[in-house]
């Protein structure tokens, strides 16, 4: 095994995950404001449409706003979730206590995708090293960082054909 095979190895059994793991990352007070936000949101009784309002004119991370960022239907899956969410979620991750899902040992059984964001977004989450390494002893399994993408990839005005065109290419590939 090469020196870099085993470091990202060690790295990935070690990983830190929860607030440690996003500490310098735009959304720990994303995540934050929303574990407190969306309980108060619900018993509102605001609806979909108003918040969609709102949110679209609320400033991101990355500069502008969720309505310049990201396609209107990304705002309004955004809203949806947000106003049916149990927000106790967001607790593992905001005090450090979410485990580990995967074995860093295991490769993926099944073919498999996974879309980064870029590494230099202030909101991107996956950690290229890890994803590599899953990558490289996945045969079935691909990488893809989507450049200038942030967190919402899938929704992000700017990166969600890339995105879909990546998940339509390993369909093709697979079925």
């Amino acid at each position: 095994m090469s020196d870099a095979v085993a470091a990202i190895e060690q790295a990935a059994r070690g990983r830190r995950w929860g607030e440690q793991a996003l500490e310098g990352n735009s959304l720990l007070e994303s995540f934050r404001l929303i574990r407190g936000s969306a309980p108060q949101l619900q018993a509102s009784g605001i609806t979909v449409d108003v918040l969609s309002g709102i949110l679209a004119a609320a400033p991101t991370t990355s500069g502008g706003t969720f309505g310049e960022l990201l396609h209107p239907d990304g705002v309004a899956s955004m809203v949806g979730s947000l106003l049916a969410v149990d927000a106790s979620v967001l607790d593992p991750v905001l005090t450090g206590t979410i485990r580990g899902f995967l074995d860093p040992d295991g490769p993926f059984g099944s073919p498999s995708l996974i879309v980064g964001a870029d590494p230099a977004k202030p909101d991107a989450v996956a950690d290229p090293a890890l994803a590599e390494h899953f990558s490289s002893i996945s045969p079935a399994t691909e990488f893809v960082v989507i450049e200038g993408a942030g967190h919402l990839i899938h929704d992000e005005l700017a990166s969600r054909d890339r995105f879909r065109s990546a998940a339509l290419d390993l369909l093709e590939r697979v079925l």
